[in-house]
């Protein structure tokens, strides 16, 4: 949508109510310069989606970890969830997550690669802890 200055001032209210239900920008004309009217969840997305992609590396992992959430090319590791630890595949989380926060690109791409990164660390802390008990094993002898 496309307004003149002139009309905002007329219409303020329900152009934040429009911007805020619908999360369409809304343009605004006039003779000194144009601005754009988005809601508050659209400002934050865009602002954290420039945090994220402001390094070339973080992008690129962004989108490495995206390719692997939609592809299934995931691993499983032991989730601690109490004094019995039960498998389950990162995949399965990375899925509910993409679909619950299918309306922004940004926070799908964080919530892989946090996933990922939580997953590779587990995993790093489960090899370690075998190579601890190997080495435990071997002092036995």
């Amino acid at each position: 949508m496309v307004i003149t200055a002139s009309e905002v001032r007329a219409q303020l209210l329900p152009l934040i109510e429009q911007v805020n239900n619908d999360s369409s920008p809304v343009v605004i004309t006039s003779k000194k310069g144009n601005a754009v009217l988005v809601s508050e969840t659209e400002w934050e997305s865009m602002v954290e989606t420039m945090y994220l992609l402001r390094t070339k590396t973080n992008s690129e992992r962004l989108g490495r970890s995206l390719e692997e959430a939609q592809t299934g090319d995931l691993y499983e590791y032991v989730l601690p969830m109490s004094k019995t630890s039960q498998r389950t595949k990162v995949s399965t989380h990375v899925k509910k997550v993409v679909q619950a926060t299918s309306a922004s690109p940004a926070k799908r791409k964080v919530a892989a690669t946090v996933l990922r990164e939580t997953g590779r660390k587990h995993q790093r802390d489960d090899q370690a802890g075998i190579a601890q008990k190997d080495k435990n094993d071997g002092d036995s002898y």
